[in-house]
């Protein structure tokens, strides 16, 4: 689990590096824009919607329009999730475990069932968005 964290901990280290944004503001960018806008996408795919990835997005939009500092939001937000993660401690997790369960397996997990789904629409032809 160790290498797994530091792995996409300097990941986003590095994309902090490459843009110019901080540590926070990366993490919050991917978990929190990115990734919910990613699965909303393909949600979307196999729902033949649009409505779920435009809503993020608009969500998003309005959001950021709204937050007069986003550095100082994306401190808070990354505080409030790091406390989160430490809560899970009362089941026996550190914050590295708990980081890496809810933030990297329980995401790919989601990630292979909506692409399951869509390959099985697109080997059927079901596809349609």
């Amino acid at each position: 689990m160790n290498a797994v964290f530091d792995a996409v901990m300097h990941s986003l280290e590095w994309g902090a590096w490459l843009s110019g944004l901080t540590y926070a503001e990366v993490n919050i960018i991917v978990y929190f824009m990115l990734l919910p806008v990613a699965l909303a996408a393909m949600a979307d795919r196999i729902l033949h919607w649009h409505w779920l990835k435009l809503s993020v997005l608009a969500v998003w939009a309005t959001a950021l329009l709204a937050i007069p500092n986003f550095t100082a939001f994306s401190d808070r937000a990354f505080d409030l999730c790091a406390a989160f993660l430490s809560a899970f401690a009362v089941v026996g997790l550190s914050y590295v475990q708990a980081s890496v369960a809810v933030c990297v397996i329980l995401p790919l997990l989601v990630l292979a069932g909506l692409v399951m789904f869509n390959l099985r629409n697109a080997r059927y032809g079901k596809a349609k968005c």
